[in-house]
């Protein structure tokens, strides 16, 4: 079979739609055909010039059988082509060394070396464009889900909180590692990171999984991950550090240590709170926050008896967002390891320093 680039057009009207430029060899998405011999047509999805014919005999010796159009997105009508049966066939045709024969289409075509030389909804996989497959064959079961980056799409054990490699976030929502978004971190958090991440500067980051005794190495573990869909805590900061604070009067001990905490909640459960004073006194909005927070004390155990110990609750966007102080009491003058987490949230651990 022989496939130009150039030629006469065809004026054929059953066959105009197919009569548009050939793509380049550059790398480059097909776009269509140039123009095509009298008696050829622009394939419809290979997007190369192909000899119409009635019999075999009308056909090039690079592709000898006569058929119909096959392939996907080819309606398989009455038009017959020159179709090609091996790779070196082909490279005794028109297009050389570099030809090989689709196995998709049965046309000779130049080989592929990117996934945009294939055009949308194509991969190039080994000098093939292939349709891209968007399911797992066959699907997935148990605690695998489909990636459908690979190529082809592959069954994947569900990613969870740093399990991924290197250059790669864990999307909670679908269960499989991608390269992380970009992101406005100015924005209402996650802006347009999914759950479980955050943006962080100008792409989305995972949020630290917790690393402390409250949570590893005591009865309390880290349950967090993919199924869960509780607020997260993206950032906590130090607020202020008190020796012998009257607000930490008795157990479990003297010294106050005081963070900043910012999270979201996709669901906008937050209480509504409009405080900008951190120091201001607990009221309804605290009270409502302190049902949904956990504590957790450096042995593993939930703190349930902290009446007052969180402050200033500020809420935006609709109750996704919010920052609120809690308040830490502990007979350490050297730091306290903080250790929280809402109701089916991230458990996040983060060291106050005493200085």
């Amino acid at each position: 079979m022989q496939l130009k680039r150039i030629g006469l057009a065809v004026s054929s009207a059953a066959l105009a739609l197919w009569f548009v430029g050939c793509g380049p060899d550059d790398g480059t998405p097909p776009t269509g055909c140039a123009a095509c011999a009298t008696n050829e047509i622009c394939h419809p999805v290979e997007k190369v010039c192909v000899r119409t014919c009635s019999a075999g005999a009308d056909c090039p010796d690079s592709a000898k059988d006569c058929g119909t159009l096959v392939g996907v997105g080819v309606d398989g009508g009455t038009t017959k082509v020159c179709r090609c049966a091996t790779d070196q066939l082909c490279k005794g045709g028109s297009l050389g060394s570099s030809a090989v024969c689709s196995v998709e289409s049965k046309v000779c075509v130049v080989a592929c070396s990117t996934d945009a030389a294939c055009g949308t909804g194509r991969k190039c996989e080994n000098g093939q464009c292939k349709t891209a497959a968007t399911t797992c064959s066959p699907a997935c079961a148990g605690t695998q889900v489909c990636d459908t980056s690979a190529s082809p799409p592959a069954c994947v054990n569900k990613c969870g909180q740093g399990t991924c490699g290197t250059g790669k976030v864990c999307n909670f929502a679908t269960g499989v590692c991608e390269a992380p978004k970009a992101c406005v971190s100015t924005n209402p958090q996650p802006d347009a990171c999914t759950y479980g991440q955050f943006c962080s500067g100008t792409s989305c980051s995972e949020v630290a999984k917790a690393a402390c005794s409250g949570f590893t190495g005591s009865t309390h573990g880290i349950s967090w991950g993919p199924g869960k869909n509780g607020a997260v805590i993206h950032n906590v900061l130090k607020e202020s550090y008190t020796v012998a604070s009257g607000f930490c009067s008795g157990a479990p001990g003297p010294n106050r240590y005081k963070a900043k905490i910012e999270a979201y909640d996709p669901a906008g459960g937050f209480p509504a709170g409009s405080c900008t004073n951190p120091g201001a006194a607990a009221g309804a909005p605290e009270s409502s926050m302190r049902a949904k927070l956990h504590l957790v004390d450096p042995q593993g155990n939930e703190v349930t008896s902290g009446a007052g110990d969180i402050q200033c609750v500020n809420t935006t966007n609709g109750g996704k967002n919010t920052v609120f102080y809690v308040n830490f009491c502990s007979t350490s003058t050297s730091g306290y390891t903080a250790a929280l987490h809402f109701v089916d949230g991230n458990e996040v651990c983060s060291t106050i320093s005493a200085n």
